[in-house]
């Protein structure tokens, strides 16, 4: 991490004499009494705290906190969701999951699995939808063993690893799952302006209000620019949103530049170096559907987003200028709306719906995609 030699010259005259005062300290050591402070000094030979404290604290210190492995939330979850289950299973066949754990076996590893494969609820009663790939098998596989890492502190033994490969295909085949793998299906262009097409028009699917279908739209456009991270798209805010006027290095019209920070990456280990993404602006397209700045610009103003009260409408960006002696003139929008979730849910009221302060979830845009994906005519 690189630093300018001005910050650590800063840095080194909170710790010199000489800048005391400049430090903006308002105790003067001069006030107390010498002999106190020279007394004190001697005590701890320059050390803030005596011995003891850090006597004590080595010897209350938990080193277990630091053996586990760190997750994101919903990582931890799916680990939490399958000890869960590897609890119920060893609670039905009358066990100890940990003396499980402790004494874990090519058989009872598969007849856990065996069990899985058989359950027909889940809570409450739910019915499960049952598992039909043999791929997902394997992937739950992978979710076990890192629970168990969890729970033990060790990985599993590498024997019964490979052990489990062969023994997981047994019961695959036992249950009749499903070898083929799911095809990806490439999107072009034209396929994309279709299903924006379908999302502003179709009366098939309907919103709750006329700004969620816009959401929708927005949201496909994004998704290439953002590197497809759908979940960190969704946590899109206002404040993470900038928007500029841009001088035109050929001399011609102002251009503006919509950039977008995506802050919640994966967060594995620690928050990540933020990305941030120009919104490319589409020119060609004399229907505009492929455009991010007409939907994104279209929300901005609808929502009077803008710092400067007297921006609310389109027409009044074009008689925006650029000072001389810069090449851009950023356009910040209202702190207030900094928290405020550019994909919002709609909520009911007494007077109809209305935007909420509450995010959409994946779990709700997933069927939003699907079902457009479905009235253009693609296949999922």
């Amino acid at each position: 991490m690189g630093y300018d030699s001005d910050s650590w010259s800063t840095y080194e005259d909170v710790f010199d004499a000489e800048h005391a005062d400049a430090a903006g300290y308002e105790t003067d050591l001069t006030d107390a009494n010498d002999g106190d402070v020279e007394d004190a000094a001697a005590l701890l030979d320059g050390n803030a705290h005596p011995p003891e404290y850090y006597i004590r604290a080595l010897e209350a210190f938990d080193e277990s906190s630091f053996d586990a492995q760190d997750y994101a939330p919903t990582s931890t979850l799916l680990l939490d969701r399958v000890e869960e289950q590897w609890n119920n299973y060893c609670a039905y066949i009358r066990r100890d999951p940990h003396a499980c754990f402790e004494s874990v076996s090519v058989k009872l590893l598969y007849m856990f699995f065996d069990w899985l494969l058989n359950q027909k609820q889940g809570k409450n009663g739910r019915r499960l939808r049952g598992t039909k790939k043999k791929s997902s098998l394997g992937t739950y596989w992978k979710v076990f063993r890192l629970v168990y890492e969890r729970v033990m502190t060790q990985k599993l033994d590498a024997k019964l690893n490979r052990q489990m490969h062969r023994a997981l295909r047994n019961v695959a085949e036992k249950h009749g799952l499903n070898n083929e793998k799911r095809e990806k299906r490439c999107m072009t262009i034209d396929d994309l302006k279709k299903q924006i097409d379908t999302t502003v028009s179709t009366t098939e699917k309907s919103f709750r209000i006329g700004e969620c279908r816009v959401l929708c739209a927005l949201f496909h456009l994004l998704l290439a620019p953002s590197g497809s991270r759908p979940k960190a798209l969704l946590l899109l805010r206002f404040k993470h949103v900038r928007v500029s006027l841009v001088r035109d290095p050929e001399g011609g019209p102002h251009q503006i530049v919509i950039r977008f920070t995506l802050k919640y990456t994966k967060g594995f280990l620690g928050a990540k170096e933020a990305n941030t993404f120009p919104v490319p602006e589409v020119m060609w397209d004399p229907c505009l559907l492929l455009s991010p700045h007409v939907f994104l610009l279209g929300l901005l103003f609808a929502n009077e987003a803008f710092e400067a009260s007297g921006l609310t409408s389109p027409e009044q960006l074009r008689i925006l200028d650029i000072h001389p002696e810069e090449q851009e003139l950023p356009l910040p929008l209202k702190g207030s709306l900094g928290k405020t979730f550019v994909f919002r849910k709609a909520i009911a009221t007494l007077a109809g719906y209305v935007m909420s302060e509450e995010g959409i979830p994946y779990s709700t845009m997933a069927p939003w995609i699907k079902r457009i994906g479905e009235l253009t005519g693609f296949k999922f």
